[in-house]
């Protein structure tokens, strides 16, 4: 490719003449959509995933190491994570700097854990879709959840009985989608407002929900 650039502002790239060729790739399934299902068949369910690649170079495959720290039952077989909810959880330690949008999924499995779990890489959390420090204390708060930060490390309590509340996903979809999974598990009704944002990654995500056999109804 020719590309120049002034001062790294602004960018002109030459066309190049485009040689056509046929190719058949693979498209790997998404570990960060998937997290959060995850977590919810750790907490209340049974859920088999086809699709994902487990020699990958996508950060969120880290949720693997975050079920066998928490002692969650899951197994891989022919290329299908199966993953329930058989086992009691432990409290786990976990560094997610090299994954931050694993922190909702992450928090959710802390949540029914035995203990405090702690799960460091907060600085990473400031600048996504929302200030999802914030979000996550804002909003897991009004579920019943205990959960601090100390410098880059958030604290987990687990073990709380999950409430009905009314929160909101601070227009983040990794936000909306952790607290529709904690919600599974909740006393009673959780009223996610602006869970349209799961539009950014995951469109389908509370009708899979459903078909999976949560509870959902989606007002507009």
């Amino acid at each position: 490719y020719d590309v120049s650039h002034e001062g790294y502002e602004i960018f002109t790239i030459q066309p190049i003449q485009l040689i056509e060729r046929h190719h058949e790739i693979i498209i790997e399934g998404d570990w960060s959509s998937a997290s959060c299902l995850i977590a919810g068949a750790v907490v209340a369910g049974n859920i088999s995933f086809e699709g994902l690649v487990f020699e990958t170079k996508q950060a969120d495959v880290a949720i693997l190491e975050a079920l066998k720290l928490s002692n969650a039952n899951f197994n891989i077989l022919k290329n299908i994570l199966t993953v329930d909810s058989s086992k009691k959880l432990n409290s786990f330690e976990m560094d997610a700097s090299g994954c931050p949008d694993l922190f909702p999924a992450l928090v959710v499995l802390a949540l029914f854990a035995n203990g405090d779990s702690f799960i460091s890489g907060v600085n990473r959390l400031l600048n996504k879709e929302s200030n999802r420090t914030d979000s996550i204390l804002k909003e897991f708060s009004k579920i019943g959840a205990l959960i601090s930060v100390d410098g880059d490390v958030m604290k987990i309590t687990g073990g709380r009985k999950i409430n009905s509340a009314d929160v909101w996903s601070h227009l983040d979809h990794r936000i909306a989608m952790s607290l529709a999974v904690a919600a599974l598990c909740a006393s009673g009704s959780v009223k996610i407002n602006d869970a349209h944002v799961v539009n950014k990654s995951f469109p389908d995500f509370f009708n899979v929900l459903n078909l999976l056999g949560g509870d959902v109804s989606l007002n507009s």
